[in-house]
């Protein structure tokens, strides 16, 4: 096997600078210098880093090298019950005083105080923490102390918690899980990692004397094992001061049981996993070739080799997006990647998301293509494509290294401590591209990829509904050998885009301007009508986020319309512009913007997302030509349909569907609007000039629209690129509202228990209050408090205390159009026969919400967590989308002054007045889900 690089040379590179003019391919990647990485005598390293994204706020991990894999027979699922066990009580913090003390900062269970558990860690995660105060860090760091040492692991804790795993698994044991499970015995069959999943044996959960599991934790939680992460808006030297001197004295136990490299074994023959799962809703097919582990990237020589090969599986990724398209669609999506599936295997996957009866069809292009690539290589402009987007997206790495949120960088820390390996800077990544990305030679680039399709240690998965017809191992094995013998002709790439717009429009103008104080932002309206709201941040460097809106939507059409008015953006929006196709423009974009989504709601329609402020141009040509000259051809349309194959063709098989329809049903009053689609109501939308009409019909008057900008816009800049683009969009004269549709939340109270077929017996307990609610400040702020209350007790009752749910879910909102009126949802999952005890628990805790009987602490908590949340959110560009869209229809600033004065005077007796206000009998709906036999 090939051995990891040691932390020693991962330390050694730390200390010093990479300030050479010259990258050669020999030395060693220099660990990124923001970083202060560094072992403590105990064997505990450290990473401590600067970083002012969110400000005021720092993340605090602790990083644990073991998991699944460590694990003895008679402790499947031990690691996992680790995890769960440090939120029971430690040593210096007993019983649910960690949490207690994270809330009352204002830290939340869940985004902000967490953990998981893999295969060969363990994470334990304190988010955005607050750093006002000292003590928050101070205690923070003792608690991960506790973590990592001293959990209590109280036998009655146990026990406790044996009922909120066995939850989790009950809740996790879906389609999903089965198959993964299944696939997993034959690509790794003979080791652990066939035996052992994360969460674990169910019947050892359940029965694991206490000492087994104790057992686990004295023999893996020690300090050589761990690391903690410590990144944001902290000082570096103090930080390194205070892990000192927490975790110094840690010691480092004598008799260490070796972590050793799980053994994998090679197969001579090709192993097939072919698995239906009657809850399963969509096709999944992989090809498994796999090899000896990749050692991690320690030289510059190490990384070309990774990029060579990289931009080889991007060419081939996009050769067969275009082939996908031009034969009708077979799959969803197809590609090929390289990654140790293991810390002890390698493996080239082929992957591909085939539609039903296309199967076959699916695997032949995903393999004719990797065999075109093998035969024929590469050309020369499809690898001068890849090298000019990877240098888009490494100048964006350098233009937003101050502007990266701090979780994301614990994500690298993370996985560097798991491989030894370091952490390259945006600079030196620029650095080495600038010096070195020309000198990749095509030859190179193809040569990358051979070899690695071998023809031992090979895997073909095919999973899927047990209602499809599935093809044979044989078939599977005949498709193979016919790519593989195949003699191919050389790729013709297709024409690439030198501009969107071959000739500027005519500009149009800004004809009126408005500051607005509360949201500070500005309203600018332009001359074809479209009033624009912008919001100058520096959030993020390089980032602005966007939305596009409009009233009207599918209330403006019949019932029977809806199929159709869905694949007029949906088709359009696959069809490419402007005569581009999409995989022309795709090409065109990619490393320009992060991502869109859109379509046509009941309504409204939009288009939104985030983009990079350095392509602003090309951006904003982009929505100029999604007004002005959409395009709808076979292509787009067969797409978007194969896509509703895929979502919609046995959505039905999933439990989770079921109840998720029937639910609206009921809340709806089963209004013919709440009724969902069909695959049969999509198969029935013909390929017509109806569907572009439809698309120009809701998106092509900009006077009807109102955009959203937030964002680190240069003001001169802005101006002009909106009266270029979007001012110059010709105007209709037509301006709409949305038709009210009456689609009411339900005002009867409703009592209902249905049974549907489940193969993991599961109750689901659904209970909503609605009626008619102001929204108002007031009412908002009071509902939010609700909530949170409401969340803790629920999770330190029905969770914690009776051990009867993984979680449970509690939130209200109230809704403005079309009418104003409250939604309160209360569900948790359960064993089918404690549902009127866990119901009964519920019920209390409102009833005792709304007679004032919880704890005074509560009410401080709730408004500490609305401060951490209000500083957090009015740091976002996406949060703000929100904030303004909310201005512009109903004026009222979701972060004002008077919602600050309002949870800052907030009483218990309020909180309490207000709950019995939604919490009422007349408009209640009790729903559950039981299990019943299937046919």
């Amino acid at each position: 096997m090939k051995k990891l690089i040691l932390l020693s040379s991962i330390l050694a590179f730390c200390s010093f600078a990479f300030a050479q003019d010259k990258i050669e391919l020999s030395d060693e990647i220099p660990f990124d210098q923001s970083y202060r990485v560094d072992q403590l005598d105990n064997g505990l390293i450290y990473y401590i880093k600067h970083n002012e994204k969110p400000e005021n706020r720092t993340e605090l991990w602790l990083v644990v090298h073991a998991g699944a894999m460590q694990e003895e027979p008679d402790q499947n699922g031990m690691a996992h019950f680790c995890e769960h066990m440090a939120f029971n009580g430690t040593e210096n913090f007993t019983g649910k005083a960690v949490i207690n003390f994270l809330q009352s900062i204002g830290m939340e269970f869940g985004p902000d105080i967490n953990a998981w558990t893999s295969y060969n860690e363990t994470v334990y995660t304190l988010t955005r923490v607050p750093v006002e105060d000292e003590a928050y860090i101070d205690t923070s760091l003792h608690i991960l102390k506790d973590w990592a040492s001293n959990v209590s692991y109280l036998d009655e804790e146990i026990e406790k918690e044996r009922g909120v795993i066995h939850e989790e698994w009950r809740s996790r044991n879906s389609s999903y899980s089965r198959i993964r499970d299944s696939i997993n015995k034959k690509v790794y069959k003979n080791s652990k990692y066939a035996e052992h999943n994360v969460i674990g044996d169910i019947n050892i959960i359940d029965s694991v004397p206490p000492q087994r599991l104790r057992d686990f934790f004295n023999s893996w939680y020690r300090p050589d094992l761990q690391a903690i992460i410590a990144i944001g808006d902290i000082d570096p030297e103090t930080a390194e001061k205070k892990i000192k001197h927490v975790f110094g004295d840690l010691e480092s136990q004598k008799d260490k049981k070796p972590r050793v490299e799980q053994d994998i074994p090679d197969h001579k023959e090709t192993r097939y996993a072919i698995h239906t799962d009657k809850e399963a809703s969509r096709i999944s097919l992989r090809m498994y070739f796999k090899d000896e582990p990749m050692e991690p990237n320690k030289t510059f020589a190490d990384y070309r080799e990774d990029v060579a090969r990289n931009m080889a599986f991007s060419i081939i990724r996009q050769r067969i997006d275009k082939r996908n398209r031009e034969e009708d669609q077979p799959m969803t999506f197809g590609g090929w990647s390289y990654y140790n599936i293991k810390p002890e295997k390698s493996a080239l996957i082929m992957y591909a998301s085939p539609n039903e009866d296309k199967i076959l069809r699916s695997m032949q292009i995903t393999l004719e293509e990797m065999f075109r690539a093998l035969q024929q290589g590469f050309t020369q402009s499809e690898l001068d494509e890849r090298k000019e987007v990877m240098m888009r997206i490494a100048d964006r790495s350098v233009r937003e290294k101050d502007t990266r949120e701090s979780r994301r960088h614990c994500y690298s820390v993370v996985n560097a401590f798991k491989k030894g390996t370091a952490i390259m800077s945006p600079e030196t990544r620029k650095a080495f591209y600038e010096q070195h990305l020309d000198d990749i030679s095509l030859r190179e680039v193809e040569q990358s990829i051979h070899g690695l399709m071998k023809e031992y240690n090979r895997v073909i998965t095919l999973s899927g509904p047990d209602n499809v017809e599935l093809p044979t191992r044989e078939e599977l094995a005949e498709t193979l050998a016919k790519a593989k013998a195949k003699k191919y002709e050389p790729y013709q790439p297709e024409a690439s885009i030198d501009d969107l717009m071959a000739e500027t429009p005519d500009p149009g103008n800004i004809i009126k301007t408005k500051k607005i104080s509360e949201p500070e932002c500005e309203k600018w309206t332009l001359s074809n009508g479209m009033e624009v709201y912008v919001k100058f941040a520096d959030f993020k460097e390089d980032e602005y986020a966007f939305r596009f809106y409009s009233k009207g939507g599918r209330s403006l059409y019949d019932k029977d319309q809806e199929a159709s008015l869905n694949f007029a953006y949906g088709a359009v929006n696959e069809s490419g512009l402007a005569g581009f196709n999409q995989t022309q423009i795709d090409r065109y974009m990619e490393g320009k913007k992060r991502y869109d989504f859109g379509g046509i709601g009941l309504y409204e329609e939009t288009f939104m997302g985030l983009s990079m402020i350095t392509y602003l141009e090309d951006n904003f040509k982009l929505y100029h030509l999604k007004f002005t000259d959409p395009a709808l051809n076979k292509e787009g349309y067969n797409k978007y349909l194969a896509s509703r194959e895929r979502y919609y063709k046995n959505r039905l098989n999933n439990p989770g569907t079921v109840i998720r329809d029937s639910l609206r049903g009921i809340r709806y009053d089963y209004h013919e609007n709440s009724k969902p689609l069909t695959w049969e109501d999509y198969q029935a939308v013909e390929y017509d000039n109806q569907l572009l009409d439809f698309y120009k019909e809701r998106y092509g008057s900009p006077e009807d629209f109102t955009l959203l900008l937030v964002g680190n816009f240069e003001r001169d800049q802005l101006k002009t690129m909106l009266k270029k683009y979007l001012a110059s969009i010709p105007s209709t004269g037509k301006k709409e509202e949305y038709k009210d549709l009456g689609m009411r939340l339900s005002k009867y109270p409703v009592e209902k228990t249905i049974k549907i077929p489940m193969k993991t017996p599961k109750a689901t307990v659904q209970i909503e209050y609605h009626n008619k609610m102001k929204h108002n400040t007031r009412n908002n702020t009071l509902i939010n408090a609700v909530s949170n209350i409401l969340d803790r007790r629920f999770t330190e009752t029905v969770r914690e205390e009776q051990g009867g749910t993984y979680g449970v879910r509690t939130y209200g909102y109230i809704r403005n159009e079309p009418v104003e009126e409250y939604l309160y949802t209360i569900k948790f999952e359960c064993d089918p026969g404690r549902v009127d005890e866990l119901k009964a628990t519920a019920y209390k805790e409102i009833d005792k919400l709304c007679k004032g009987e919880v704890e005074d602490h509560y009410v401080e908590d709730f408004r500490k967590a609305y401060k951490k949340e209000r500083n957090e959110n009015l740091k976002n560009n996406f949060n703000w989308l929100t904030i303004l869209n909310s201005y512009q229809e109903t004026g009222t600033y979701e972060y004002s002054p008077e919602m600050d004065k309002l949870v800052e005077n907030i009483t218990k007796q309020e909180i309490a007045d207000f709950a019995k206000q939604i919490f009422k009998d007349e408009v209640k709906m009790d729903v559950v889900f039981l299990p019943r036999e299937s046919n």
